[in-house]
């Protein structure tokens, strides 16, 4: 591949890791101070990206209309309705003591759950390969749970900004500390299901209608904000505790909003993750662009332990390995049989 093949997907490459890793870590920041933050944080995500991607590229400023869409509009609410499942769970259940390496461990195993979908509901056949990389991981998942469920704890109440009084932490000191992980896992594993069944779902509507990565994005969106309506009177509820939380940051003679700041900061960069993802899956194959995502989030696993200081013991360690060996066998073994294949094709036709 010459090197002006390798610039746009070296770029991506980068793209993914910054802002898909820096959104990891700044989420987990807003979560460590409001464990219950999840549907403000998505709400405002949906916002922001709907507003950035509609001014970019879906609205026409000239005809001051939307432009017309490939896919139809119909199936945008079909696919925003799993979107914004999938979303709201995930966020969700940072709610309920799920810590962010179990998070990202957990979601790892995402490829189990698309595998059993496209078998049980698409009628698709997988190769020996795939299915002992989905025993590796779901194992792994498996064993990192019930570890993670020996250490249950609540997130504990952060002295923020000089020790100022927080409302929020008070709300922690005053939550019942009751095992209540069960629940996290699972809202986690509907949110697991849910992004296999939208994955098969988007394939199937890319063979038939074609595929506009940006229209996607900006359509999912749009329409969950429609869908976040129930949750409003919660979300004022969080913003106006956030408000009255006086949680600032001063930095010479400027008081900064430390949790809307970050609230900023991880829709920004939960875009520029998205926009990264596409552009990838754009200029490289599939194989490629799973193996960066598995190594993204390794390394994201990685950097939470270091910086925020997650407990990570051995057990932790020899889950994860599992979950991240099996998917590597996952996507590597179909490619290196297809490999093999067409050079035994070839073999054939010069004999």
């Amino acid at each position: 591949m010459s090197t002006t093949a390798q610039a746009p997907l070296l770029t991506s490459i980068c793209i993914v890791f910054l802002g898909c890793g820096i959104n990891s870590l700044v989420l987990e920041a807003i979560v460590k101070i409001d464990p219950k933050s999840g549907l403000l944080v998505t709400y405002f995500q949906f916002l922001l990206i709907s507003l950035i991607e509609g001014g970019l590229s879906q609205f026409d400023f000239k005809t001051f209309s939307f432009q017309k869409t490939k896919l139809p509009i119909i199936h945008h609410v079909g696919l925003t309705l799993v979107f914004y499942l999938a979303s709201v769970l995930n966020n969700a259940a940072y709610s309920y003591n799920i810590s962010q390496p179990f998070h990202i461990t957990f979601r790892s195993s995402t490829l189990a759950a698309s595998l059993l979908v496209g078998y049980l509901f698409f009628k698709k056949k997988y190769p020996l390969s795939e299915c002992v990389g989905v025993i590796l991981i779901t194992i792994g998942v498996i064993y990192v749970t019930l570890v993670n469920s020996d250490h249950l704890h609540l997130f504990s109440s952060l002295s923020c900004c000089g020790g100022a009084s927080s409302h929020i932490n008070e709300e922690i000191t005053r939550a019942p500390k009751a095992p209540v992980e069960i629940t996290g896992v699972i809202i986690l594993t509907i949110a697991m299901f849910a992004i296999g069944f939208l994955g098969h779902l988007q394939e199937k509507l890319k063979r038939t209608y074609g595929s506009d990565w940006r229209e996607n994005i900006f359509y999912s969106h749009l329409f969950s904000l429609g869908t976040m309506a129930f949750f409003l009177s919660d979300i004022n509820e969080r913003a106006a505790l956030w408000h009255a939380d006086g949680l600032f940051y001063t930095f010479m003679w400027w008081s900064v909003p430390v949790l809307w700041t970050l609230t900023f900061f991880n829709g920004l960069t939960q875009y520029i993750c998205m926009v990264g993802v596409q552009m990838l899956a754009y200029h490289s194959d599939p194989v490629t662009l799973n193996l960066v995502l598995t190594l993204r989030k390794f390394m994201s696993l990685l950097a939470s332990i270091i910086i925020f200081e997650n407990r990570f013991g051995a057990d932790h360690a020899a889950g994860t390995a599992l979950v991240f060996l099996g998917t590597i066998i996952y996507y590597v073994g179909p490619a290196k049989t297809l490999d093999i294949s067409k050079k035994m094709k070839r073999k054939n036709k010069c004999e």
